[in-house]
């Protein structure tokens, strides 16, 4: 690997692109959310109930330059509760360090695991990992599962719905 890396005809961004299908470029992007429509549906007091279930979904670019994790449960009031548990990335001299994406990958699955084992320990229901198997994130299954944890397969379709539910 090293060498391929090395070779002076291609240099390193080069032989990244032709050989491991990684860039370097970032890319701004645009959301499909407005920003204000999103921060208008803030519940500061929203908190999922002591003793409902809950469930963990995440997720990641292709990159592997941010990780997200994702919480939803039942409230008190019978309302749903969504939060962003964990949203993390990865700065320059980071991607420098370990440029294979390791480090972030497994921090995603020892915090998903210490999650799960936080609820547990409470007595509280658990309802598994959600997570896209045809996404990035499907690369986390095999070792979300290794750990105990159960996964949640949601096919693309249903990724798809539960998101433009959640916009409507």
């Amino acid at each position: 690997i090293q060498k391929m890396l090395d070779d002076p005809d291609l240099g390193e961004a080069e032989a990244r692109r032709a050989y491991f299908n990684q860039t370097r470029e970032k890319r701004e992007t645009e959301s499909v959310t407005d920003r204000d429509a999103w921060l208008a549906q803030v519940d500061e007091s929203s908190k999922i109930a002591p003793t409902a279930q809950a469930a963990l979904a995440v997720d990641m670019p292709p990159d592997r330059s941010r990780v997200a994790i994702a919480v939803a449960g039942w409230r008190a009031d019978g309302g749903i509760h969504l939060g962003l548990v964990n949203d993390t990335g990865r700065d320059d001299a980071e991607v420098e360090a370990e440029p294979y994406y390791g480090s972030l990958v497994t921090w995603l699955v020892e915090r998903v695991s210490d999650l799960v084992a936080l609820r547990k320990e409470r007595g509280v229901p658990f309802g598994g990992v959600a997570v896209d198997p045809s996404s990035p994130a499907g690369s986390l299954i095999k070792p979300l599962k290794a750990k105990g944890i159960e996964v949640i397969s949601m096919a693309a379709q249903q990724h798809d719905q539960a998101c433009g539910s959640f916009m409507n």
